[in-house]
C-alpha cells in the first residue's frame, strides 16, 4: 500500500498540502484522524485513528557577548531554553581552522577567535532524544585600525595541547619586568595565578582537569587559548 495520508478537522494541527503532518508546529494533544490510503487493489481505503503530539521540549535562545571586535576575540556564549526541562547545549564557534576543537559543552562558555575573519556559530540543544540546532548572530573578527595594547612581546606555549598533569611552558621573549599571569576556564572562572619576574622568559604550567583554559599575560592585553585533553 501507498503512504497514508492524514487529516482531520480539528484545528491545532498543522497539516501540510500532501495531508503530512509537522508535529513542531502543531499543538500538542490527542487528535482522531482519518486516514486515506490506496490498498493493494488500487482501491481508496479510508481508516478511523488516534495521533498525540507530545507537547515541545525544546524552544532555543542563544546569547552572544559581542559579535564584532579585533583578534584575539574572547567571546562569551549563553543557551537558554525557555520550556523547563534539563538541557544540554553543545556550541559549534565556526572556526573551520580549529575544527573539531572549535566546540564545546554547557550552558555558558566561551570562546577566543585569534584569526580575522566571520564567524557563523551554531548552538545545539539536547533534551532526552529531542535535539534542536539554531544558528546565532555572525561573529566578525577583523583589524579595526586600533594599535594593538600593551607590548609587543612574542609569547609561546608548547606543547598545545597538552594532557591532564602534564607540563606546558609557557615562553615570553623579550621580557622586561616582573608580570602576573593569570590562568581562566572556558567559563571565564579564575583557575590560577602565577609571577614571571624581570629577565625571566620562561614560566612551568600544569592543569589536572580536562577542558579549554585561557592565560592571560599582564601588559600583552591578549590571552593565549591552552587545550587540555
Amino acid at each position: 500500500s501507498g503512504a497514508g495520508v492524514w487529516y482531520t478537522p480539528n484545528i491545532g494541527l498543522a497539516i501540510d498540502t500532501t495531508g503530512k503532518i509537522n508535529p513542531r508546529n502543531s499543538n500538542s494533544g490527542s487528535y482522531s484522524v482519518y486516514k486515506h490510503s490506496r490498498n493493494s487493489q488500487g482501491c481508496d481505503y479510508q481508516s478511523e485513528g488516534q495521533i498525540t503530539i507530545a507537547p515541545a521540549v525544546l524552544n532555543l535562545s542563544g546569547m552572544i557577548s559581542q559579535t564584532v571586535g579585533k583578534p584575539p576575540l574572547k567571546v562569551n556564549f549563553q543557551g537558554q531554553n525557555s520550556i523547563a526541562g534539563t538541557t544540554k547545549y553543545k556550541w559549534i564557534f565556526g572556526d573551520t581552522k580549529q575544527s573539531p576543537k572549535d566546540t564545546a559543552w554547557g550552558a555558558l562558555v566561551s570562546y577566543t577567535y585569534n584569526d580575522t575573519g566571520r564567524y557563523n556559530p551554531r548552538m545545539i540543544g539536547v533534551v532526552g532524544g529531542c535535539r534542536d540546532t539554531i544558528a546565532l548572530n555572525t561573529i566578525t573578527v577583523g583589524l579595526l585600525g586600533v594599535k594593538s595594547l600593551g607590548e609587543n612581546l612574542k609569547t609561546q606555549l608548547y606543547p598545545n595541547p597538552t594532557g591532564t598533569g602534564s607540563e606546558v611552558v609557557l615562553s615570553i621573549e623579550g621580557n622586561s619586568k616582573s608580570r602576573n599571569i593569570i590562568v581562566y576556564n572556558s567559563v571565564g572562572s579564575k583557575v590560577s595565578s602565577h609571577r614571571i619576574e624581570k629577565g625571566e622568559n620562561r614560566i612551568v604550567l600544569k592543569a589536572s582537569i580536562s577542558g579549554i583554559y585561557f592565560i592571560e599575560i599582564e601588559g600583552t592585553g591578549n590571552q593565549i587559548k591552552w587545550v587540555v585533553e
